[in-house]
């Protein structure tokens, strides 16, 4: 508790702790004294003392946290800082109100009996409602999967099936991003899930130098971060690992926090995002470590609001059939196959097509309640499920799609985007053990 009130803004204290009186709470009899008087008083010897400063301290962070508490205060408050600091406040915890709301999606069901891992990437893909994982030709083994599942999360059906037998994550890259299932005796070390987000522990390893009497040691942490795949990912913040700490109690601190060039923080998926990162991190180890380490893997994942949908199945054979979503009408007005001159040895090439697609702004002006929409995001899919496609469109104007021939027919999905919204993300890994 004392940690908290010290790093929290001495202006904002000072203005809760006088001001909780403006929606029912009880202000301390002396006005507060301010956010420094708060921490003496709580480092105070006499009890009483400490346990009246202790009760004023957690209705101050206990404020923090409610959005609508902290837009009254910002309306009573008389220094700007203040209102701004406030507001700041409560539109982040909107945000992230949003974010678990766009994130909290549908459980899945799937029973399988006996089934090879091709079997289980099918039923999962059925139930997504989505080819969102995939399974390489052969996987080189020959285990088998029992599972029935009803209404439960993407990611526990998927630690259910680990359990059984190791499955590893890989990225499938390109117009359709997807996760990859792979059989491999070497598994992941430890997992972890946190709503939407699933992360993964590949290795920990030490290495240890020689500095004059002092051995340095840096512990390296292998961590990869996955999405459930029908998150409409728009951007996400550089994982890093926090609060590591040993089995007996020693802290381990990130001793590069911009590795790989990228600072904690950075954008490092924006655009058409990829469902999963890797990422590898150093740890300031100890001469002597413990045997397990306790760690949070965090970042910040920002999601497309969805907030209208529509589709136009076989555009090769609609060709300038108008599609409303919203204020904007699309028309696929142009869909040719074109051969392609690169070819192998035992097989022609696959054939390109393009597709011109024609967005145009309804000239009615938006109801004022409606949301602002950002942009429109366009997706062609093939009749497997598969998306061969991805763009944008922002104005009146057209887009070319160019891609591989796949399975027709094809299948064009437009959603209006109302901006985004944050979810942080905390990874909570327990007892992994050390080299």
């Amino acid at each position: 508790m004392l940690h908290k009130v010290r790093t929290v803004s001495a202006v904002v204290a000072a203005v809760v702790l006088s001001g909780v009186a403006a929606w029912g709470a009880t202000p301390p009899a002396d006005g507060g004294g301010g956010a420094q008087e708060l921490v003496n008083r709580l480092n105070s010897t006499n009890p009483a003392e400490r346990e009246a400063a202790q009760k004023q301290a957690a209705v101050f962070l206990d404020l923090l946290g409610q959005p609508e508490a902290l837009k009254k205060l910002s309306e009573v408050a008389t220094d700007e800082n203040m209102k701004e600091f406030l507001r700041t406040r409560a539109a982040q915890l909107k945000m992230y109100e949003e974010g678990r709301r766009v994130a909290s999606l549908p459980p899945i069901s799937m029973k399988v009996k006996d089934a090879t891992l091709p079997a289980v990437v099918d039923a999962f893909n059925k139930a997504l409602g989505l080819v969102g994982v995939e399974v390489p030709p052969d996987t080189g083994f020959s285990d088998l999967y029992t599972i029935d599942a009803t209404n439960k999360p993407f990611w526990e059906v998927y630690a259910e099936l680990h359990q059984q037998h190791p499955i590893t994550l890989a990225l499938l890259s390109g117009p359709n991003p997807s996760l990859q299932l792979r059989i491999n005796r070497t598994s992941p070390t430890a997992i972890a899930i946190d709503g939407p987000a699933l992360g993964y522990v590949n290795s920990i390893s030490v290495q240890r130098s020689i500095s004059g009497a002092a051995r340095q040691a840096t512990l390296n942490v292998s961590s990869g971060l996955a999405f459930d795949p029908r998150l409409n990912v728009a951007r996400l913040q550089t994982p890093s690992i926090i609060k590591a700490v040993d089995d007996r109690g020693v802290e381990y601190p990130l001793s590069n926090p911009g590795s790989g060039g990228l600072a904690t923080g950075t954008t490092i998926i924006n655009g058409n995002a990829a469902p999963m990162q890797q990422r590898n991190h150093m740890l300031a180890a100890p001469p002597e470590m413990g045997k397990k380490l306790s760690f949070t893997l965090a970042t910040t994942v920002d999601i497309n609001i969805v907030v209208g949908k529509n589709k136009l199945e076989d555009i090769e054979h609609k060709l300038n059939q108008p599609v409303i979503l919203g204020n904007n009408t699309f028309r696929v007005t142009k869909f040719e196959v074109v051969p392609n001159a690169a070819r192998t040895s035992t097989a022609p090439a696959t054939p390109r097509i393009n597709v011109t697609i024609t967005h145009t702004e309804g000239a009615e002006p938006r109801a004022s309640d409606a949301p602002k929409i950002t942009s429109s995001q366009l997706v062609i899919f093939d009749s497997t499920g598969r998306s061969v496609w991805r763009g944008s469109a922002t104005n009146s104007g057209s887009a070319l799609a160019t891609f591989n021939a796949a399975t027709p027919p094809y299948r064009l999905e437009m959603s209006d985007i109302a901006g985004v919204a944050s979810l942080p993300v905390r990874l909570q890994f327990k007892d992994v053990p050390l080299p």
